[in-house]
């Protein structure tokens, strides 16, 4: 298994895909070698998204989404969404 990522982030707000973009930029000129490598090993490439949402009804919720830019790069290398959302 090997993993890439953004570590722990605690702030009012969380821009998921502002994270997400900030991530993928390493990948960006490696799309071809990352989908030939997924085949060619069968390989799970995954997004995974893990939050936890406050239950204080005086913050604000939060919202999730992507853009069509970062979920047409994802979907070209092959690589699933899995959004874990946990009460804090």
């Amino acid at each position: 298994m090997w993993i890439f990522s953004s570590g722990n982030i605690s702030a009012d707000i969380i821009d998921v895909e502002e994270i997400t973009i900030g991530i993928l930029k390493h990948f960006k000129g490696y799309s071809n070698i990352l989908k030939r490598q997924r085949e060619k090993h069968e390989l799970t490439l995954i997004l995974q998204v893990v939050l936890f949402v406050s239950t204080n009804d005086e913050i604000s919720t939060l919202s999730l989404g992507f853009s069509t830019k970062t979920i047409k790069f994802l979907n070209e290398i092959g690589t699933a969404i899995d959004i874990d959302l946990y009460r804090n």
